[in-house]
């Protein structure tokens, strides 16, 4: 018997997603269900600039890891937003994901890619006037003690 099977409804899938899978659910904060409506309405309007394709229209053709990425970048250098508004907005997306694959298992190939994405982590050092003081203090110990090894 060969079935036939129906390509996965993007659009029905986020609606499903708010409000079948966080708010009955999970009962997810109203202010997590915020962030990923945002995250969202930005990626979404982000295919439609970049793609040429309305949320309606969206398939898992087109939603895919190589454009994930490309939306995580530009949230980066385009609109300027932090590592951790990066790695939020891609927490939403791999919530979303997460449920796409339990409801469409014949997406996993396109999910288990989407969901390997990794966080970013930036340690970022601050150095104030007075740190230049330390790093120089810090040398001369190095080169004292370097000195002094050598004469041993």
């Amino acid at each position: 018997m060969n079935e036939i099977l129906i390509p996965a409804n993007f659009p029905l899938l986020i609606q499903q997603f708010f409000y079948n899978r966080l708010i009955n659910q999970q009962n997810i904060s109203a202010q997590t269900v915020s962030s990923y409506r945002d995250t969202f309405r930005i990626l979404l309007r982000f295919i439609e600039s970049t793609k040429g394709i309305k949320a309606s229209s969206i398939t898992f053709d087109i939603f895919n890891v190589d454009l994930v990425i490309s939306f995580l970048n530009y949230l980066e250098e385009v609109r300027g937003n932090t590592i951790r508004t990066r790695n939020n907005s891609l927490a939403a997306i791999r919530s979303f994901i997460q449920f796409v694959s339990y409801q469409n298992p014949e997406l996993l190939s396109i999910t288990q890619r989407i969901i390997a994405i990794p966080s970013f982590s930036k340690t970022v050092f601050v150095f104030k006037e007075t740190d230049f003081i330390l790093r120089e203090l810090l040398l001369v110990f190095s080169l004292l003690l370097a000195s002094s090894r050598s004469e041993i």
